[in-house]
């Protein structure tokens, strides 16, 4: 009797473990399709794209406003600098002398910030999960500004 169970036992231990096994190796091959699929998703899929593209425009746009203040910053030193004419700057008025100091150490920290955004930005776009969401009409690089 225990001859006739060995085998019928034998056999049923191993159809479960090789059923166990294929179930396993579905189970694993099915989760990493699906997670693989769940991560393009969140990388290329429309949503990603949608906020990729609004944070390259905002990102362009914020550049762009940071430019503009840096001309008007730099106006503002050069009017008082061009008023004085031939002048040296010892012999300015204290307030101007005081006023340009202040002036220049903003326009170097508006220059700062206005470089880490765009190092920013072009790193962003050289990205392969990234650059897809940049759209044509806004410029594939920009340039650090280098002196003030």
């Amino acid at each position: 009797m225990s001859d006739s169970n060995g085998p019928s036992l034998t056999k049923f231990v191993f159809t479960f473990i090789g059923i166990f096994l294929l179930v396993t190796i579905i189970g694993v091959f099915t989760g990493f399709i699906g997670e693989s699929v769940d991560v393009a998703q969140e990388t290329f899929g429309p949503r990603a794209a949608k906020e990729k593209y609004e944070w390259f425009k905002s990102a362009a746009d914020n550049i762009q406003a940071k430019r503009a203040n840096i001309d008007a910053q730099k106006a503002k030193i050069n009017s008082i600098v061009k008023s004085y004419g031939e002048q040296k700057r010892r012999d300015w008025d204290r307030i101007d002398k005081e006023n340009i100091a202040i002036w220049e150490t903003e326009l170097a920290g508006m220059v700062s910030a206005h470089n880490n955004l765009v190092a920013e930005y072009n790193s962003a776009a050289k990205k392969v999960t990234w650059n897809f969401a940049r759209s044509n009409e806004l410029p594939q690089s920009f340039q650090s500004i280098t002196s003030q």
